[in-house]
């Protein structure tokens, strides 16, 4: 599989059990296009069937963890028909469900400005270590859009409260704030983070397959999942697909694009 992947990079580790995955688009800040987003469902689908395996590691090559959709991904949703624009919503949102849903234990390490989407991934993930220089941004609201189809893994990680105000306020916030608020497990030095993440991830593939798997699929069905139901999943995507419809939303892109472009 691995000679079809662009975006993504794995390794498994068959010592340990350790399954690495690493967001591979640098050059963009890892964020998602289409292609990226197929590529990580595919992925986290393929990997779990592997013998052996027992807990993954993702990570992001580069500046950043994952600085969210790719906006020139959004402008050209924005453009297609209903159907379209919905195919498109619910690829990014079967991203999140990927991660989420994924019967072994999923560990983030994350770094860099991390943004939108890539607030999604974290969220979907288990347990979260963040470099303590990384930021967290939720800046949808700024280009006529919410945070959709990420609304439902941050309310199954964080407060209502802390949900609102990070979307509301859509600057940045620095990784001892994301502790606070719940986005994140733990943060770290950057010499630290990634030592702790592996301790972490090494301990936790002590556990026997069978019984990690039953912690994650118990632990889902008794917990705060209700937010994530495909009746939710449904109502967040078609929330982005009708804010991409308005036409005040294409132009707000289209200056956040060019302006980013002089940079």
């Amino acid at each position: 599989m691995e000679e079809n992947l662009k975006y993504i990079e794995y390794h498994f580790e068959k010592d340990t059990g350790i399954i690495y995955i690493w967001l591979n688009r640098p050059n963009k800040g890892n964020a998602f296009n289409s292609q990226m987003a197929l590529e990580i469902v595919q992925v986290f689908d393929f990997v779990v069937k592997i013998e052996g395996a027992k807990a993954i590691l993702l990570a992001g090559r580069g500046s950043t963890f994952c600085s969210g959709a790719d906006l020139l991904w959004m402008r050209d949703a924005c453009r297609t028909s209903r159907d379209e624009n919905d195919a498109q919503a619910r690829l990014l949102a079967s991203v999140f469900d990927a991660v989420f849903r994924c019967p072994l234990p999923v560990i983030a390490l994350v770094h860099g400005k991390i943004m939108g989407g890539g607030l999604g991934v974290l969220a979907a993930c288990d347990v979260v270590f963040a470099d303590v220089n990384a930021t967290f941004c939720l800046p949808e609201v700024r280009i006529g859009l919410s945070p959709s189809t990420i609304m439902p893994y941050l309310l199954n990680r964080m407060n209502l409260s802390a949900v609102r105000k990070l979307a509301y306020f859509a600057e940045p916030i620095g990784a001892n704030s994301a502790l606070d608020l719940g986005l994140i497990d733990a943060c770290h030095s950057s010499e630290e983070v990634v030592i702790e993440a592996l301790n972490f991830v090494k301990t936790v593939v002590k556990g026997q397959r069978f019984a990690l798997e039953e912690v994650k699929r118990l632990s889902c069905s008794l917990t705060k999942t209700g937010s994530i139901t495909p009746k939710a999943i449904n109502e967040s995507v078609k929330s982005i697909v009708e804010l991409r419809e308005k036409s005040e939303v294409l132009d707000l892109l289209n200056q956040r694009i060019a302006a980013l472009s002089k940079k």
